[in-house]
């Protein structure tokens, strides 16, 4: 499916400060067919919209949703069910819409690919470490092709990039350097302004960035930092109205001030918060979790 939308497309850009170049880049697409496609002179693939669409933080759906015909509508479903089972650490639903997607048609787009290599990489559980950190900046490169760590703040990210990314700090921590996992989580979440992501989309990783982070900290007893970016989460949470990470984020804080030397009211209030949140959200492994930890590690007796 192609669709004229060059005059929506270069708002985008000049509203964000975002060159025909730029772009172009990000599309895997020359500058001559950038500029074709904002004077509607050339019109655009299915797939690379929804590129420009995450690029930019745009709902998509909103722009062509009436215009899909049936072959592009349903390679949607099946990306937007294999990324909700994803975030919902469905497995064995996102195994099976990773296969549907192999096979579609719609693969053949630079986007769907990237999609695909991260699904398989993400749910092969023997990826770890080095082979993990390898493979995901392989995958990362098929949108940033000259992609450099050490200018990461400089990069605007979509939502994939983002989780890709994610999983590099996450294989970073596997072999040990902690202070690049760090680096990683700490200028995606100083430069959250930057990313090109949807409100949907932030409300669900920006609280695992913070957990992660303070996570981090926490294991490097660094534990003032711990408690600010645990709290930061918190507010996050209530500013996208997604409070599946609170119980997390509130251990993280108990944890802190534990190691700070606060009495033990006051982490113990924090458990017993985390604890009755995480049941009220249906995580009742995570709630005898912290109710095993406040006992074991925490020594609180009577919890």
């Amino acid at each position: 499916m192609k669709i004229n939308l060059g005059r929506t497309i270069q708002m985008w850009r000049k509203e964000l400060g975002c060159t025909q170049e730029d772009l172009a880049r990000h599309l895997s697409i020359t500058v001559k067919r950038m500029r074709s496609i904002e004077k509607g002179k050339e019109d655009i693939g299915f797939w690379e919209l929804i590129k420009v669409s995450e690029y930019f933080g745009q709902p998509s759906e909103e722009i062509w949703f009436t215009c899909l015909d049936s072959d592009d509508y349903e390679g949607y479903r099946i990306y937007k069910k294999l990324k909700n089972s994803l975030r919902n650490r469905n497995l064995d639903k996102a195994r099976e819409y990773l296969e549907q997607l192999k096979i579609h048609p719609a693969t053949k787009s630079s986007f769907l690919k990237q999609t695909v290599a991260w699904g398989d990489a993400r749910l092969n559980k023997n990826l770890k470490g080095k082979e993990a950190y390898d493979e995901f900046c392989e995958i990362l490169r098929i949108s940033i092709p000259d992609f450099d760590e050490s200018k990461l703040a400089e990069y605007r990210l979509s939502h994939q990039e983002v989780r890709i990314l994610m999983c590099i700090a996450k294989a970073m921590n596997e072999v040990g350097n902690k202070e690049a996992s760090i680096y990683i989580t700490e200028t995606l979440l100083a430069n959250r302004k930057r990313l090109r992501t949807s409100e949907e989309d932030e409300a669900v990783f920006l609280p695992v960035l913070c957990f992660n982070l303070s996570s981090n900290y926490g294991r490097l007893d660094r534990y003032e930092e711990a408690l600010r970016v645990a709290e930061s989460g918190l507010d996050i949470c209530k500013e996208y109205n997604n409070f599946w990470h609170v119980p997390s984020l509130l251990l993280n804080i108990a944890y802190s001030h534990y190691f700070l030397g606060e009495k033990e009211p006051v982490y113990k209030t924090l458990l017993i918060r985390a604890y009755h949140c995480a049941f009220a959200l249906g995580r009742d492994e995570l709630a005898e979790n912290i109710k095993k930890y406040a006992k074991e590690e925490f020594g609180i007796k009577d919890f």
